[in-house]
């Protein structure tokens, strides 16, 4: 699921004129995350040691804070708004999957592993910054103003909330969505009864040694992930057309 970034925080580095331009925060957190892998195995590489570079994972992706225009009609229709997928990939997920350089320092010897953990994330007792943190810091100063600009600042989204032009142009899509047999009163109800009915997949059980056993039953959730995309699909479809309304709506809000 994605997480949400509010704008606001202080900025350094370049101006956002010089700041490489994208069509979308995606678009922009992707060559943020790109850069930082490629400064993070130069880094590495100078210390003499080998790094894999990562794609970016979906838990990563900043969605626009405020906007109800995060998902689109092609990525409705495959993956839903990704909830069931996110559940059932964190229970299935482990270290080994999510950083492949972790294969990597398992395979060393005690000593190499312990000099390639601090190397990659520093000293543990902060004497030293490791490749990662130095390069996810100059990789947000490149790319930081650029995307802050694609935000919309708390105020900006409180106002918004609270703007009548907004309430209406919720109602109006909440009334669509219920002639598509979904009662719901805002994008934030709908999403959250989405996340709910996810999680909701996972059954955990005890066992004799008093640990908990979590598992999730595959016909469940396939079923579930339809419903989830059936659901997102009505979303959109529902928002079509709204979307210069919605625009002219956040672009007068504090005016």
């Amino acid at each position: 699921m994605a997480m949400i970034l509010i704008a606001g925080m202080a900025m350094s580095g370049c101006s956002v004129e010089e700041q490489p331009q994208a069509q979308s925060a995606l678009e922009i957190q992707q060559a943020m995350w790109a850069y930082q892998e490629r400064l993070t195995n130069e880094c590495m590489t100078s210390g003499g040691f080998k790094y894999i570079e990562r794609s970016m994972p979906d838990a990563e992706v900043l969605a626009v804070a405020g906007s109800p225009y995060s998902l689109d009609a092609a990525g409705a229709a495959a993956n839903g708004f990704g909830y069931v997928d996110e559940v059932v990939s964190n229970l299935s997920q482990d270290t080994l999957d999510d950083d492949p350089n972790e294969r990597l320092r398992l395979a060393m010897s005690e000593s190499e592993q312990n000099a390639y953990q601090t190397t990659l994330e520093g000293d543990p007792e902060g004497i030293s910054v490791g490749c990662r943190s130095n390069s996810r810091e100059e990789a947000f100063e490149k790319y930081g103003p650029a995307l802050e600009s694609t935000l919309i600042s708390t105020d900006r989204i409180q106002q918004l909330l609270n703007d009548k032009a907004y309430i209406e142009f919720e109602r109006d899509w909440a009334l669509c969505m219920s002639s598509r047999g979904y009662e719901t009163t805002s994008f934030e109800m709908f999403q959250t009864e989405l996340v709910v009915a996810a999680n909701s997949l996972v059954t955990t059980t005890p066992e004799l040694n008093g640990d908990l056993n979590s598992e999730i039953d595959p016909a469940r959730a396939e079923t579930a992930k339809a419903d989830e995309i059936s659901a997102a699909v009505a979303y959109v479809d529902c928002l079509e057309g709204m979307r210069g309304r919605f625009n002219e709506i956040v672009a007068n809000v504090g005016s």
